[in-house]
């Protein structure tokens, strides 16, 4: 699985391409990168945009991806409405305002997607907006807005919630170890490194 990482938008969210032989997916599109665009438009069996959360800094230009390419936009039922809600994707509070769109596909807990001879995991982890996911491939996680090198996401906004939020992080620390830990905003992490330096991990474990 080749991954890519492109920090995007006012915020600094991260964008990830992920690619196979037959398989293409952009998650969290802040901004309409030419790369995405050319991946989803390649000739690959199955393809996705994926959405982590309903966040404006995460889903800006998913919208106008999907007019451009025709792929599909998938979100948690949880966030379905609220990617196009400014009052619960944060674009008013912010003042960012972005193009209103409305989501494709809902996923569930424990759905998995084809991504040629892999598949993605969908691992539900509300706290920072109740329809908050994961999506595991292989032994990567990318966990969108929920867990941070030495932090994790806020709980103080519409629909967020710190038991959910505690109940989600004890989730993931039981994925092994050496899992590999593709955030929202920074740098990359292991599972194994966060139980150990996490502040937040101690405080709600």
């Amino acid at each position: 699985m080749n991954i890519r990482k492109f920090s995007c938008g006012p915020m600094g969210a991260n964008c990830y391409l992920l690619e196979n032989e037959d398989f293409a997916a952009v998650i969290d599109p802040s901004e309409l990168i030419e790369c995405a665009v050319e991946l989803l438009k390649s000739k690959k069996k199955d393809k996705y945009i994926l959405l982590t959360h309903c966040h404006f800094d995460h889903i800006a230009a998913a919208g106008r991806l999907r007019d451009e390419t025709g792929v599909p936009i998938y979100v948690h039922r949880l966030d379905f409405d609220a990617v196009s809600d400014p009052n619960i994707n944060l674009s008013g509070i912010f003042g960012f305002p972005i193009d209103s769109f409305s989501a494709d596909k809902s996923l569930y807990d424990g759905d998995t997607l084809s991504a040629g001879q892999e598949e993605i995991r969908v691992i539900q982890t509300a706290g920072h907006t109740a329809g908050s996911v994961c999506y595991m491939v292989g032994d990567v996680l990318i966990s969108g807005d929920t867990l941070f090198e030495n932090s994790i996401g806020r709980t103080d906004f519409p629909t967020s919630d710190v038991t959910q939020m505690k109940n989600s992080l004890d989730r993931l620390c039981r994925l092994p170890d050496e899992t590999k830990v593709y955030s929202g905003h920074g740098d990359e992490t292991t599972i194994g490194r966060e139980k150990l330096n996490n502040p937040y991990l101690r405080y709600f474990r």
